[in-house]
């Protein structure tokens, strides 16, 4: 087994973002109209440590949207931390 250590996870479900409570500017983690401001491979925009997918993205939305952004997002943490990513698509 391999243990990452992290600061916050955040696992949020639910049809409207809830990002009102987060303090994002302390984790210099820019938004725009209410959304996550992310790059295509689903990392901020501001801080290249914060990975996001699904309402906080892209607004209100399918779940099946969500989970394949949850599935995208995974790839780019996985690129991110190894290099590369082996993991489905």
């Amino acid at each position: 087994d391999r243990r990452i250590e992290g600061d916050l996870v955040v696992h949020a479900a639910g049809r409207v973002p809830a990002i009102g409570s987060l303090d994002l500017g302390a984790g210099d983690v820019a938004c725009d109209a209410g959304r996550l401001a992310l790059t295509a491979q689903l990392r901020s925009q501001s801080n290249p440590k914060v990975f996001a997918a699904g309402d906080c993205r892209s607004g209100q939305n399918i779940v099946v949207r969500a989970i394949n952004e949850g599935r995208e997002a995974a790839q780019s943490i996985d690129r991110h931390l190894m290099g590369s990513s082996v993991l489905p698509g």
